[in-house]
C-alpha cells in the first residue's frame, strides 16, 4: 500500500544572530525518514527538546520564521508543497496542538468551533463534548475561562469536527487524567481503523503503545529505533540502550522515582535561611463573571513551609483556578487567602506565592530571549539552573525555539527566587516524560525543603503524587 504521508531525509534548522550580523545555525531534526500507511497509526515518542513538535509544526508549514527545513514530504502521492499544505490544512490535514496559544484569545470556543452557523456542525460538536464530558456553556466560554484539560479537550474537540485522511497529535494528553486519555487516544486509533493515517507525538511510551501499530523514538533531533508495538513486550526485542531506558521507565516495568529519602549536596556558600509560615484557603469560593456557576465552592486548605501537598481531582474541578486565586492573579467571590495568618493580596513587586503553569508557553514574553526571562525577578543561582538540566545553548534563543518541556525548566528555575516562599506547581511536569519528570523533582524537594518552600503539587498521576507528597487533598 502506497503510504499517505512520507518523510524522507528531512531537517530542520534554526538561523540566529549572536552578535551584530554574526549568524549561527543549529539544527533540531536530522535526516529524518518516516512513513505513515492509511489505516495506520504511528507514535513518535521521546524525550522533551528531541524535536517531536517541531516535525508536526513543519508537516504543517508553520515553523518559526528563522526556521530551515530541507527533504522531502509526501502526501498521498504527490509532492507535500507549502501551496498544497496551505489548501489542506484544517480539512484533509488537522493537527492536534500542543500549546493552548492555537486557540483564539478573543474568540468563545463555540465560535472558533463551528466556524459558521450551520446546525451539522452544532450538532457534532454537541456530541463531542457529551464524549468529553464538556458541558454545553463551554461554547460560550472564552480560552481562558478553560482549565488546561478542559482546553486539551477543546483542541481534541476541534480535530474531530471534520472528516481528515491525516491526523497529526502533537501531546494530546497531558492535563488529562487517565479515563479521559485513554478515551482521546482511543478516538484516535478509532480514526485510523477508520482508513485516516494518524501520527501521534507523544513522550508517553505506555499510552502510546496501547493505539499504535510502530513506535518511532526520537532522540536529539534523530530516529534511532522503530519497531511495531508488539516489540515492547519484552525489551530483549529493542536494541537501542535509550529504547530500552524509555521501556524501564515505564510504571508497569517497576519504575519509581523515589525522591522523598534523596539527599543533594550542595557545596558551600549556601545563605538561604530556612522560612517558616503558611498559605491558606479559608472558604473559597470563585466563579468567572456575575451569574456564572462557581468553580470552587467554600474551599479550605492549608499548605505549609517545607512540606509537599498534593491536589488531585478530574479536569474541569478547578485546580488551575485554586492556583489563580492563590497566587493573587484571580479575586475570590467569597472567602479569603491568608500567608503567614495574615490576608494575602499581591499587588507589586515580587510575589512570594509563585505559580508554575501548566502550559509554559502562555507565561513566557515571545519576544524575550530566556537569559532576560530566567532573570526577570533577579539572579538564578547556578545551582538552579544545572539542576534543572537547562543548558547554556538554549539562553539565547526565544520561546517558539524551545520545546514545551523545555520552557517549563525555565519557568521552574524563574520561580525559585530568593523571596520565593511557596510553589503552586500545576501539572508542571505533565509534558516531560517519566527519566525527566524524576530529574526535576530530586532536584526540587531537596531545594525547597532547605529553603522551608511550601509547594502545592497539581496533578492527575496519583503513583506521582504518592511518591512526591507530604499528604494528598482533592477538589
Amino acid at each position: 500500500m502506497e503510504p499517505l504521508l512520507q518523510i524522507e531525509h528531512y531537517s530542520i534548522s534554526f538561523r540566529q544572530y549572536q552578535r551584530g550580523l554574526r549568524q549561527r545555525e543549529f539544527t533540531a531534526v536530522s535526516d529524518l525518514n518516516l512513513k505513515v500507511h492509511p489505516g495506520e497509526l504511528v507514535a513518535v515518542v521521546g524525550a522533551s527538546g528531541s524535536g517531536k513538535s517541531l516535525l508536526a509544526h513543519g508537516l504543517l508549514g508553520i515553523l518559526p520564521y528563522n526556521a530551515r527545513a530541507k527533504g522531502s514530504l509526501w502526501y498521498d502521492g504527490s509532492p507535500l508543497t507549502a501551496k498544497r499544505i496551505q489548501a489542506l490544512r484544517g480539512r484533509e490535514i488537522v493537527l492536534i496542538p500542543q500549546s493552548a496559544s492555537f486557540l483564539d484569545p478573543l474568540m468563545k470556543v463555540g465560535s472558533q468551533l463551528q466556524r459558521g452557523k450551520q446546525k451539522a456542525k452544532a450538532e457534532r460538536m454537541g456530541e463531542i463534548f457529551f464524549q468529553y464530558h464538556l458541558e454545553q456553556e463551554v461554547r460560550d466560554k472564552y480560552p481562558f475561562e478553560l482549565s488546561g484539560g478542559m482546553t486539551r479537550r477543546v483542541l481534541l474537540t476541534a480535530a474531530r469536527m471534520e472528516e481528515p485522511r491525516l491526523v497529526i497529535a502533537d501531546e494530546p494528553t497531558p492535563g488529562l487524567h487517565k479515563e479521559l486519555a485513554v478515551l482521546a487516544l482511543g478516538h484516535l486509533r478509532e480514526m485510523a481503523d477508520q482508513g485516516a493515517g494518524v501520527l501521534l507525538i507523544t513522550h508517553e511510551l505506555e499510552q502510546a503503545l496501547e493505539v499504535a501499530h510502530r513506535v518511532v523514538v526520537f532522540r536529539d533531533g534523530k530516529s534511532i529505533e522503530e519497531k511495531s508495538a508488539d516489540d515492547f513486550q519484552k525489551e530483549e526485542n529493542l536494541k537501542h540502550p535509550y529504547t530500552r531506558a524509555l521501556w524501564r521507565a515505564m510504571p508497569r516495568n517497576g519504575f519509581q522515582c523515589k525522591t522523598q529519602t534523596d539527599v543533594v549536596e550542595y557545596g558551600e556558600g549556601r545563605t538561604e535561611k530556612l522560612f517558616e509560615g503558611s498559605l491558606e484557603a479559608r472558604e473559597l469560593s470563585f466563579a468567572y463573571g456575575e451569574g456564572q456557576k462557581n468553580i470552587l465552592n467554600h474551599f479550605n486548605m492549608t499548605i505549609k513551609s517545607g512540606e509537599v501537598t498534593g491536589l488531585m481531582a478530574p479536569s474541569g474541578y478547578g485546580k488551575t483556578t485554586l492556583c489563580k486565586v492563590l497566587a493573587g492573579y484571580e479575586k475570590p467571590k467569597q472567602g479569603a487567602v491568608f500567608l503567614n495568618g495574615a490576608p494575602f493580596s499581591w499587588k507589586r513587586g515580587y510575589c512570594p506565592v509563585q505559580m508554575i503553569w501548566q502550559h509554559a508557553i502562555l507565561a513566557l514574553d515571545p519576544k524575550m530571549r530566556m537569559k532576560e526571562s530566567l532573570e526577570e525577578g533577579g539572579p538564578v543561582p547556578e545551582r538552579v539552573i544545572k539542576g534543572l538540566g537547562i543548558r547554556q545553548e538554549w539562553m539565547g534563543r526565544f520561546p517558539s525555539e524551545l520545546s514545551g518541556g523545555e520552557l517549563q525548566r525555565f519557568c521552574i528555575a524563574r520561580a525559585l527566587g530568593s523571596k520565593t516562599r511557596f510553589l503552586l506547581a500545576d501539572e508542571m511536569t505533565a509534558m516531560l516524560d517519566l527519566i525527566s519528570q524524576c530529574q526535576i523533582w530530586k532536584f526540587l524537594l531537596p531545594e525547597a525543603r532547605e529553603r522551608g518552600i511550601g509547594i502545592l503539587a497539581v496533578s492527575h498521576d496519583r503513583e506521582l503524587l504518592e511518591q512526591i507528597c507530604t499528604r494528598i487533598e482533592t477538589l
